[in-house]
């Protein structure tokens, strides 16, 4: 025990990070390199491209595409993508941006591509390798991160960004 509580519950907490190890800084890609990977992506796999460009227009999680409920993405002019219980274990609402962006990438026609991996863990690395094996050397964190710039450059507020990212606004 430590402090009176009960260490199991703290250490199944933890995650995968190690002080140890420097980070290194990502590479944001301009709008105009994201719009070019995209084509390129069409022309050899239309299922993944629109899900690259679903990761760059909702910057979603790399493990999210298949907790994704896109049952109201083609309702309304909104576009609202739902994202069902994930690592922060809620579900949340989220939006297109820029909402151009849901035409150019045709998300309206998105389909979530088939998944063959039986833990959560492994779920996040099949958008980066299929992006790769396609020709596409990007992360996936780092459409996540590009999109994070491209709603505070856009002038959405702190608070909503956070919340349409499922985190907390002090991440932000």
């Amino acid at each position: 025990e430590l402090a009176g509580l009960d260490r199991k519950p703290i250490r199944d907490l933890r995650g995968n990070h190690s002080m140890s190890e420097p980070l290194e800084p990502r590479d944001i890609p301009e709008q105009a390199s994201v719009v070019e990977w995209f084509h390129g992506l069409k022309q050899r796999d239309p299922v993944w491209a629109r899900a690259f460009g679903l990761y760059a227009t909702y910057g979603i999680r790399p493990g999210e595409l298949w907790t994704l409920d896109i049952s109201r993405l083609n309702q309304n002019k909104y576009h609202e993508l739902i994202v069902r219980a994930n690592k922060t274990n809620s579900t949340r609402v989220t939006y297109p941006y820029p909402v151009e962006w849901f035409d150019l990438f045709e998300l309206a026609q998105f389909e979530v591509p088939t998944n063959t991996a039986t833990t959560a863990r492994g779920r996040g690395y099949i958008p980066t390798r299929q992006f790769k094996r396609l020709g596409v050397e990007v992360e996936c964190y780092t459409l996540r991160h590009f999109h994070a710039i491209q709603l505070i450059l856009g002038g959405i507020d702190s608070a909503t960004a956070a919340k349409w990212m499922g985190h907390s606004q002090l991440m932000f």
